[in-house]
């Protein structure tokens, strides 16, 4: 009979052990960092990109708190310093994103990890313009559309606007013509 309890206390020993690894991996722990000029981000890529993928696979009604604290007090301090990451916001993204103002969060998040992957050219020239950034405002844009899609948000007009354009194939031409509006 002894046997038996010392079994089941191993189990279900090891099955916690287990439930605690599965939930680990459903959260990001935010490193201990310091940021305090532009030469200290290239060190955090490899962070950033596993933090933005965090929150853009993380089901979007899912953990909104954990998402926000992992922007503010990590991604944003690092994309404001980064000289790899040049996150452009023109007046045409402020109008879509007015009603729904938390797919900043997803909308900043892909424009990293599309810059980090395809970055531009080295020496940066500034100002940078449109047509190099471009392919970045579409990849965000993008993931917006997928996260309203896939969420349980209120309707949005203008996202819904951009849904359709996505359809068509004509997103990245109605982003060209309204980029500077």
């Amino acid at each position: 009979m002894k046997k038996n309890w010392t079994f089941s206390a191993y189990f279900l020993l090891l099955t916690l052990a287990s439930f605690k690894s599965i939930l680990a991996q459903t959260t990001y722990v935010v490193p201990n960092f310091r940021i305090e000029k532009p030469e200290d981000c290239p060190a955090y890529n490899l962070e950033i990109q596993k933090a933005t993928a965090w929150i853009l696979a993380t089901p979007w009604n899912e953990q909104q708190e954990e998402k926000k604290h992992i922007f503010k007090q990590f991604i944003f301090p690092w994309v404001n310093f980064s000289p790899d990451v040049h996150v452009e916001i023109y007046g045409y993204v402020i109008d879509i994103f007015r009603k729904n103002p938390d797919f900043w969060i997803p909308y900043t998040c892909a424009w990293i990890q599309a810059e980090l992957a395809q970055p531009l050219p080295k020496p940066v020239k500034t100002p940078i313009s449109f047509a190099q950034t471009q392919i970045y405002h579409e990849k965000a844009l993008q993931i917006v559309i997928e996260i309203y899609q896939k969420s349980k948000v209120n309707p949005d007009e203008k996202i819904d606007f951009l849904v359709e354009l996505a359809k068509k194939n004509k997103l990245n031409t109605w982003i060209t013509e309204n980029w500077n509006k």
